[in-house]
């Protein structure tokens, strides 16, 4: 008699999140500048930060990303963020598939959201993880350029010693005024 014995290895799929080359860890809610959940400060007016983080499965079986949209945003602050580039799905095992978030602050200050990955991994459906920004007002710079310690007024078309703008007389053969003159950042 010749026997047979079958053995079965269950496969599952199991979904790991990552950005700069680390793990953001499901259930995350310590946003760091080292994974990328905090996505740093953009301008209110015109600044955007994003972020592309890769979904792993480094389970056996296919790995199904289920939500609608695939990756969804929500929290007080989750309209200061888009999702701009969505997954795919299925994943297979051993591969990867990626999504862009965008940061584009509408008030100053920390700005708050979580991300939602709806999957069919046993243990970790939904993946769920915290981001933030900082949303800053841009502020003008102002420019004063002194000589002398005296400021110059723009357009100013009168030299004058008190400001270095009159160098006075120099020899033709061997003289040579140098003056030195300061820019000033006097804005905010």
């Amino acid at each position: 008699k010749i026997g047979f014995r079958c053995v079965y290895t269950p496969t599952s799929p199991e979904i790991d999140v990552r950005d700069n080359s680390v793990t953001i860890v499901d259930g995350d809610s310590t946003p760091s500048t080292s994974d990328h959940t905090d996505f740093g400060s953009a301008n209110t007016s015109s600044g955007t930060v994003s972020r592309t983080f890769t979904i792993y499965n480094i389970g056996t079986a296919s790995l199904s990303l289920s939500g609608n949209p695939i990756v969804a945003l929500s929290g007080i602050n989750a309209a200061d963020f888009s999702v701009t580039v969505q997954p795919t799905s299925p994943v297979a095992a051993e591969s990867t598939t990626t999504f862009t978030v965008a940061f584009d602050p509408s008030a100053d200050g920390v700005r708050t959201a979580t991300i939602s990955i709806a999957n069919n991994d046993a243990n970790e459906n939904p993946y769920n993880f915290s981001i933030q920004g900082t949303g800053i007002t841009p502020t003008s710079p102002e420019i004063d350029v002194c000589g002398n310690s005296v400021s110059i007024v723009d357009g100013d078309s009168t030299p004058s010693t008190s400001d270095h703008t009159d160098f006075a007389s120099a020899n033709t053969s061997s003289g040579t005024v140098s003056r030195t003159f300061t820019i000033y950042n006097i804005g905010t």
